[in-house]
């Protein structure tokens, strides 16, 4: 094994054998694996790492709390710790769309009072991350997953938490990756390889919920090679321009989420409340789109 990845057949903490590579990006790389003990599959989210530090125990205590950090919206984790030089958080595997392939399916953004009910489920998972010290770091609706269950209400599911658990036990948290390619829901801050914190997360929500109700994200039409520019200095648009029925307050909440400075930003649990009692946010009552 090297630090890099782990190969199919490899037994890791003893009892998860990998099965597939589900995806590798700059955040760190997920597998598909069996947890022999439990007979059922998991997902294991791995950061690799140079060393480890000195301290052992304390990492791995640290790593046992956080780990206990659990949400009716984010992924369970199993054991947070490391392995032949990794960092790795193992995690339940999360079947079903992402808000990317609903996202797909209408050009126009989501019936607005659904739109609202993600982002209400967003927030909350969100703050209670925040609250435990843990910042995301690549919000994006590819990491956002929506269960199939039949006659039960739409529930999302944030994945890919299991990274910014292991970065936290490790003292990694607030450092962006020096190979970075900026996407379009990173904040200006991480667009400018800045250390970040939670504001950061509060930005690319902000996008993602601009996206939710008009079906692109703000800077759509800029040039992959611009966004960083277009996050750092553009201003963006407004979200009520491009769908008339949304109200002027959700219009100021977004516009409010992608502030340039960090610290002109709603905290995550502001947003969470202002969502939470503002009903569907909207003047009218919207089509499908």
């Amino acid at each position: 094994m090297n630090h890099d990845r782990f190969l199919l057949g490899d037994l890791v903490a003893d009892c998860y054998r990998i099965e597939a590579r589900l995806r590798t990006g700059e955040m760190g790389t997920v597998y598909q694996a069996v947890d022999l003990n439990a007979a059922c599959l998991v997902a294991i989210s791995v950061l690799p790492a140079n060393h480890l530090g000195d301290d052992r125990a304390r990492l791995e205590r640290e790593a046992k709390a956080l780990s206990g950090f659990q949400h009716p919206n984010r992924v369970k984790v199993h054991f947070a710790g490391d392995e032949a030089g990794c960092l790795l958080a193992v995690h339940e595997l999360v079947s079903g769309p992402t808000v990317r392939q609903v996202l797909d399916l209408h050009d126009h953004g989501l019936e607005i009072g659904r739109a609202i009910e993600l982002a209400r489920q967003l927030a909350g998972v969100l703050a209670a991350a925040h609250a435990h010290g843990l910042v995301h770091r690549n919000l994006k609706p590819e990491n956002l997953f929506l269960p199939r269950k039949i006659r039960e209400p739409e529930h999302l599911i944030l994945c890919d938490l299991g990274i910014a658990i292991i970065e936290q036990v490790h003292g990694l948290a607030g450092l962006t990756p020096v190979e970075h390619t900026t996407s379009r829901y990173d904040s200006p801050e991480q667009a400018g390889g800045e250390p970040i914190g939670p504001p950061s997360d509060v930005y690319s929500f902000g996008c993602i919920l601009f996206e939710l109700v008009t079906g692109k994200p703000p800077f759509a039409s800029v040039r992959v090679k611009d966004l960083s520019h277009a996050h750092r200095f553009l201003p963006p648009p407004s979200a009520r321009a491009q769908r008339l029925s949304l109200s002027a307050e959700l219009d100021e909440l977004i516009a409010a989420m992608l502030a340039k400075e960090p610290a002109q930003r709603p905290a995550v649990a502001d947003v969470a409340r202002v969502l939470a009692t503002t009903g569907s946010l909207s003047t009218s009552t919207p089509t499908s789109s």
